[in-house]
């Protein structure tokens, strides 16, 4: 289970992603975070999927990311960070997936479900 849960919206999520995230939202319970280099977040641009934005410089989001766990006492058990981060990012421990990798995991599902379908 997952109570917090960031998402680098630097580069505009797609739709898959926003499904994606309202779902985990809703099964964990949990809060989602945007974070971006810009300071400028238009919720609308969102809707409601997400419920605060943190700006933070690039290349310090882990950084925000540990700061805002440890003010909320949050383990980093608890979290997952959703971004392009490099392999040699400094993860600090967290769970980090790639949104291109979540996309191809729920298209690959959806073709099974409509294969199940058919069946």
């Amino acid at each position: 289970m997952y109570r917090l849960i960031f998402v680098d919206i630097d580069k505009s999520p797609d739709d898959i992603l926003m499904m994606q995230l309202g779902m985990l939202k809703e099964r964990n319970k949990a809060r989602v975070v945007g974070l971006s280099t810009a300071e400028t977040t238009s919720t609308e641009t969102f809707g409601n999927i997400f419920d605060e934005f943190l700006t933070c410089n690039e290349g310090a989001s882990f950084t925000t990311i540990q700061k805002y766990c440890d003010d909320l006492n949050v383990p980093v058990s608890e979290v997952l960070v959703i971004g392009d981060y490099s392999l040699d990012s400094n993860t600090a421990g967290f769970k980090v997936q790639r949104p291109s990798d979540m996309a191809a995991s729920y298209k690959k599902a959806m073709e099974l479900l409509r294969g199940f379908k058919r069946e």
